[in-house]
């Protein structure tokens, strides 16, 4: 997928998501925001991969017979999101950014794993509503190479 079809991907998704806060579907919002964040965390982790791979090249001065995206790509498409999250942040200055991802994946676990308990639903969607409406996280620009 090229960097214009992404973006118009991207553009859909989050008028999705702001309609599903709008009708009060704060909980299903999450859940597709998790979907779009994923999908992006994994291209900064192959870009940042590129460019590691191209620095590594330019300071050795030849072709180098390693090659870390072919070495770590089947291990990024397993990853979670927590995990995808701590890779960056290995990689990634932007405390901000990490730190409001770390929060998002928190309330995204808490969904998943406290979804079907009946008492804590209501309590779960009002969580959802509240990051929702600080607007956290709703983009992470990347370009797609």
């Amino acid at each position: 997928m090229n960097q214009k079809d992404f973006n118009r991907l991207r553009r859909t998704l989050n008028k999705r998501i702001d309609a599903l806060a709008a009708a009060g579907y704060y909980i299903e919002a999450i859940f597709l925001m998790a979907a779009v964040i994923e999908r992006e965390l994994r291209t900064i982790l192959e870009q940042y991969e590129v460019l590691i791979q191209d620095h590594l090249r330019y300071e050795k001065g030849r072709k180098l017979k390693f090659s870390i995206k072919i070495f770590t790509n089947k291990d990024i498409q397993k990853m979670t999101i927590g995990q995808l999250i701590g890779y960056v942040s290995i990689i990634h200055i932007n405390k901000s950014l990490l730190r409001d991802l770390n929060r998002f994946n928190k309330l995204r676990c808490n969904i998943v794993h406290g979804l079907f308990m009946a008492k804590s639903v209501k309590n779960l969607d009002t969580m959802s509503k509240k990051l929702l409406a600080k607007k956290i996280i709703l983009a992470i620009d990347v370009e797609i190479v």
